[in-house]
């Protein structure tokens, strides 16, 4: 049975949620998900104050590798870091129902705009203003902001943020993934395999040295969007740990190629304005690198495999950009590329 069409069960979650229960179902509309299983609807409502909500379909699947003592599904660190954003004054979607008995949830619905649709023009004119150039620059120096303010969320007795990390052996796991997926696939040879193999494990060991705070770990412009109040609003955050402060800032800069739509000289400004936050400015640069590099190997084998995995080549138009992101890294630290066959 299709849950998420279901109209009886629908009826009834809403009957059941303090928010929407006098609201009448009219119409529902399955969304495209992403490289998680969920699935997701939109229900258009009849109801003066909500005119609509999103019904996620939960699948109990494990977070990332991480170290840590908690080992939760990704339906439960959604709603336990939804509660923890809120708590500490994010705008995150509104949780309607929380029905994970059934694997399921009604939230918000916050739209559709993400800031990539800003970069492709795809934003509304009337969101955005005349001056296009200046509302992208001042949208993402916003999302900055929310990075560092991430990464002061305070560790009390109900964050779970600070109850796990990315760690050298998780580390390690995630950018075999390139050795896995696409290396070995693309006829690397034994030797140089190995060598990929030994440096992927001394970048591990470097990064687990850079400075680890709370960390979104997707902080990406597809979980990026923007208000109608003109506010960010934060989605995807259920992967929340501790990882390296270079992480986020990187991550929202560089991810799907989306560099290639911000511009050198804008992700230059940005940098600059995220540094100009840091207490120790010292080695940011080179911990920038390194994070970099080891998510883009992540990515070009994650990428190549969902690409299979899913028989589409949506993921698979990334890993060009993720091999380029690669050799850049590759030459700010090791002088050379160390990832060619």
């Amino acid at each position: 049975m299709n849950l998420v069409m279901d109209k009886s069960l629908i009826e009834n979650l809403l009957h059941r949620s303090d928010q929407l229960s006098d609201a009448k179902l009219l119409c529902v509309e399955k969304l495209k998900g992403d490289a998680s299983s969920r699935s997701y609807a939109r229900l258009s409502l009849d109801h003066p104050k909500y005119p609509s909500c999103i019904l996620m379909s939960l699948t109990k699947e494990r977070g990332p590798v991480i170290d840590g003592e908690l080992e939760l599904t990704q339906d439960d660190t959604f709603v336990l870091i939804q509660a923890l954003l809120k708590k500490n004054g994010f705008r995150v979607p509104e949780i309607y129902l929380d029905a994970r008995s059934e694997g399921l949830l009604l939230v918000e619905d916050i739209g559709s705009d993400p800031l990539y649709k800003l970069l492709s023009g795809e934003i509304h004119p009337e969101l955005v203003g005349a001056d296009r150039e200046n509302f992208i620059t001042e949208s993402y120096k916003k999302a900055i902001d929310l990075i560092c303010k991430i990464q002061e969320i305070p560790n009390d007795n109900d964050s779970i943020v600070y109850k796990r990390s990315i760690g050298l052996s998780a580390m390690c796991t995630e950018s075999n993934r390139f050795i896995d997926f696409y290396a070995a696939p693309n006829g690397f040879s034994k030797s140089r395999l190995n060598e990929i193999e030994t440096i992927i494990k001394k970048l591990a060991e470097d990064i687990t040295q850079h400075s680890f705070v709370p960390c979104y770990r997707d902080f990406m412009s597809w979980n990026i969007h923007l208000g109608g109040d003109g506010e960010l609003v934060l989605i995807d955050f259920q992967d929340m740990l501790l990882a390296s402060y270079a992480y986020d800032v990187m991550t929202l800069l560089h991810d799907r190629d989306i560099d290639l739509k911000l511009g050198h000289q804008r992700i230059e400004d940005l940098l600059q304005y995220f540094e100009s936050k840091l207490p120790n400015k010292r080695s940011f640069r080179n911990d920038y690198y390194q994070v970099m590099l080891q998510r883009d190997l992540r990515l070009a084998g994650q990428f190549t495999y969902l690409s299979e995995l899913k028989k589409t080549d949506f993921y698979v138009s990334f890993v060009p950009g993720c091999l380029a992101r690669i050799e850049l890294a590759s030459k700010k630290l090791f002088g050379e590329d160390l990832f060619k066959p």
